[in-house]
């Protein structure tokens, strides 16, 4: 059996919006980072015992972009990350760029994400445990769709699902589709929540933020959710340019209440739907490409 911890990482210098979590079996494990700006407190929550796993979900700065201070900061310590994620840990140049280009405002929250050794780095592609003995293992999951280098990771003996950004953002009672730019895909996101379902967990812990019950409902209402955002987008883009188009769904109730830094990270979905719907010729298609708009990111294809 294991045990599991929350470690809020304060995202954007706020409580409840970015979190890892700390998994003890015989040893310990960490599931994401943070941004690099939190490397000072996630350092501090895990130097009570060792860590010898810092599993990323996928190497968005949020989630990994404390890596490279953690595992200067700790030698011995293993960063797994999917395979097709690795060169942005070991040269994170162009993932430093595509923060100052996509994140805009939010960008100096983010802080300079640092390379991770390559001698500290395992890769993986799914399917493989990751042992923490006494009884707990994590399952690595190829889950793309938020972004094609995406895993979640399971842990049987808890019934845990950790599963990144691959079932959206939740805050409270609002639930706000992953769509960041820049390599979104529609139908890869809506296989993955099916193929997370078939693991039915106890509890889903999401990085966005904080535990929920494992019920199948959870999977269907992201599924739906993720479609009528996409097509009300599509809808929208049809006959309005897309800063109204953000400003028309963040006038929508449901998310009137978002906070200043909530917004934006929320406008940031919003021009993410918009990049994966491809150029103004095609209207709704571009779902399966990992190059489907017009302005290419420093890390399309990966992130």
């Amino acid at each position: 059996m294991s045990s599991i911890e929350v470690v809020d990482t304060r995202q954007f210098g706020r409580p409840d919006i970015g979190c890892a979590y700390l998994i003890s079996g015989r040893t310990r494990a960490l599931v994401d980072a943070g941004p690099a700006s939190s490397v000072d407190l996630v350092a501090a929550a895990i130097t009570s015992a060792p860590v010898e796993s810092l599993l990323l979900t996928h190497v968005h700065p949020d989630h990994a972009g404390a890596a490279g201070g953690l595992a200067a900061r700790f030698d011995r310590l293993r960063v797994f990350v999917h395979t097709r994620g690795r060169r942005h840990l070991v040269d994170p140049s162009a993932l430093n760029a595509s923060i100052r280009e996509w994140t805009g405002p939010l960008g100096p929250h983010y802080g300079d994400v640092l390379p991770v050794p390559a001698q500290q780095i395992v890769t993986l592609i799914g399917g493989e445990e990751i042992d923490l003995g006494k009884g707990a293992s994590l399952e690595a999951i190829d889950t793309p769709g938020h972004a094609p280098h995406h895993l979640c990771y399971f842990e049987r003996s808890e019934g845990a699902l950790f599963c990144g950004d691959a079932l959206g953002i939740r805050r409270g009672d609002l639930l706000i589709p992953a769509t960041v730019p820049p390599s979104f895909d529609l139908e890869r996101s809506l296989a993955t929540a099916r193929a997370l379902a078939e693991y039915r967990p106890r509890h889903v812990y999401y990085s966005h933020f904080g535990r929920r019950d494992g019920s199948p409902r959870l999977f269907g209402e992201y599924a739906r959710a993720l479609v009528e955002w996409v097509e009300t987008i599509a809808a929208l883009r049809r006959r309005k340019p897309d800063a109204q188009i953000i400003r028309t769904l963040a006038a929508d109730p449901r998310y009137r209440s978002l906070e200043d830094t909530l917004r934006q990270e929320f406008e940031m979905c919003v021009r993410g739907a918009l990049h994966s719907l491809g150029s103004r010729a095609n209207p709704v298609g571009g779902h399966g490409s990992e190059t489907p708009g017009p302005a290419r990111s420093p890390t399309d294809g990966v992130s």
